[in-house]
């Protein structure tokens, strides 16, 4: 029945999806995978974009924005820039887990952005076994629209190849304004208002990652962030799909130019 393709069990629907690319929906897949091999290579080179600030690749790169430096958080992960205009193969992986409950894509990007994550946590000898995992989530609004939040759904990936626990420890505050409707400089004022935490009693000095699909200026991380540490995390390390380019620092370029876009 068209539409209900997420209710099937996870091997029913590598199976029956296995023949179309759900990125492009043209090139073929291989296996069990559900991208194609061209829209694989556009991923790859795409998450070999370079960070002026450190020289390295944009999947290996753990630079944070200013606001988030601030909020003191231990390091910022991510696999893909952001153009918004769709021209990148990643924007459409964006958009669909936006507006689809696929979790094999969730934990097919998670498997890939939890390397750099291991690698950030052991730096500061944090085994990522005693994490715990949490997510920004989305107004009732648009998960009453979409039928899904693709935070929790990353969240609950990640916490699986983590092998950690995972726990809703941000919420909105009911009338406050939407940070997508904000600047920069709006978004870190509000942002500190517009979230507050829950199950603080979880937290009992733990490390927390929090993970969303996109940060744009890092405000509503960085505010998050803060929270959960005044809270009483011991850390908090930052994750996202995606970083929107030319918007804040780091700025992220194929050939590692600074602000390519800006």
């Amino acid at each position: 029945m068209p539409g209900c393709e997420h209710r099937l069990p996870l091997y029913l629907r590598a199976l029956v999806s296995a023949e179309r690319c759900i990125l492009c929906h043209e090139g073929a897949t291989q296996g069990r995978d559900i991208v194609c091999p061209a829209c694989e290579e556009k991923l790859e080179r795409e998450s070999s974009w370079i960070c002026p600030k450190c020289g390295a690749k944009i999947r290996d790169c753990i630079c944070m924005t200013e606001e988030m430096e601030e909020a003191g958080v231990s390091a910022y992960v991510k696999l893909f820039p952001y153009l918004s205009d769709g021209s990148l193969t990643s924007d459409r992986l964006l958009y669909r887990l936006k507006l689809k409950k696929d979790r094999m894509l969730a934990s097919r990007e998670c498997a890939c952005l939890s390397v750099n994550l291991h690698f950030a946590l052991r730096a500061l000898k944090i085994k990522p076994e005693d994490c715990l995992v949490t997510y920004i989530p989305r107004t009732r609004k648009r998960v009453i629209e979409s039928g899904t939040d693709q935070g929790f759904e990353l969240c609950r990936a990640m916490a699986k190849i983590l092998n950690c626990d995972r726990a809703p420890l941000i919420s909105r505050v009911p009338g406050t304004v939407v940070q997508k409707t904000l600047d920069a400089a709006e978004r870190l004022q509000n942002a500190e208002d517009a979230f507050d935490v829950k199950n603080a009693d979880l937290l009992c000095g733990r490390c927390v990652i929090i993970i969303d699909d996109l940060v744009t200026s890092g405000a509503t991380m960085s505010g998050c962030a803060s929270l959960l540490l005044k809270a009483g995390a011991s850390h908090v390390f930052c994750a996202s799909l995606s970083h929107t380019v030319g918007r804040t620092a780091p700025y992220f370029s194929p050939d590692g130019e600074s602000e390519p876009f800006s």
